[in-house]
């Protein structure tokens, strides 16, 4: 178990051991479809708490009953008393409407999906590199830079990479995009996941529509 407080935001994580486990689930040669469900949900679970835990300016209170609320019940109120709360009204971010940069990520990994050779897969690095139109070794060595959508003109909301990891975290955890990820037993003994993007919904672009975007930067 580990504790955290955030000023008045406390929130504890329960942490299973590998004795805790069903060894089956994390043998990597054992590989069933029980033990790539307990992946894929773990996967998820990983990504929601990551992106309630990066939120800066979004209330938490509002985000935890949100996410527990029923599809019929009305969205709650800020709270004003998290420590998103008090950040957003000493910081005072302005609010985008970020969907045009949604729309614009899905349709560099469909066009990463299209262009790159089988061989080649498709990492949450190489998406944001495209999207904010990176010069780095790693854009260069793949030949992002020499896809068409890279060399696209377009006004982003979105600033730098912390804010382009975490509209792609949303994108993952909505399920518009897809990700796959599988445990490898590192050399130090550790379990790690190792994660690719493998494609996206079918009707993301509809479901990018029927959510709001907006965003504090």
């Amino acid at each position: 178990m580990e504790m955290h407080n955030d000023l008045n935001s406390p929130y504890i994580l329960w942490l299973k051991t590998p004795k805790d486990m069903d060894p089956d689930l994390i043998n990597e040669d054992n590989e069933t479809p029980q033990r790539r469900t307990y992946l894929e949900q773990g996967l998820q679970n990983l990504h929601e708490i990551m992106f309630f835990c990066e939120e800066k300016y979004k209330c938490l209170q509002q985000s935890l009953l949100n996410f527990y609320a029923w599809s019929a019940d009305t969205s709650s109120s800020l709270c004003g008393n998290c420590s998103n709360c008090q950040r957003r009204n000493i910081e005072r971010p302005d609010l985008f409407n970020v969907t045009g940069d949604a729309i614009r990520m899905l349709k560099i990994v469909k066009e990463l999906i299209e262009e790159l050779e089988d061989d080649n897969n498709i990492f949450r690095d190489d998406i944001i590199g495209v999207f904010l139109q990176l010069k780095n070794k790693k854009v260069i060595n793949k030949k992002l830079n020499s896809l068409l959508i890279y060399e696209e003109d377009f006004n982003r909301a979105i600033r730098n990479s912390k804010q382009a990891f975490h509209l792609l975290d949303d994108l993952i955890n909505k399920k518009i995009i897809i990700e796959s990820v599988t445990l490898c037993k590192s050399s130090s003994g550790f379990w790690m996941p190792d994660s690719k993007i493998v494609g996206i919904a079918g009707d993301a672009e509809e479901m990018i529509y029927s959510y709001s975007w907006d965003y504090y930067l």
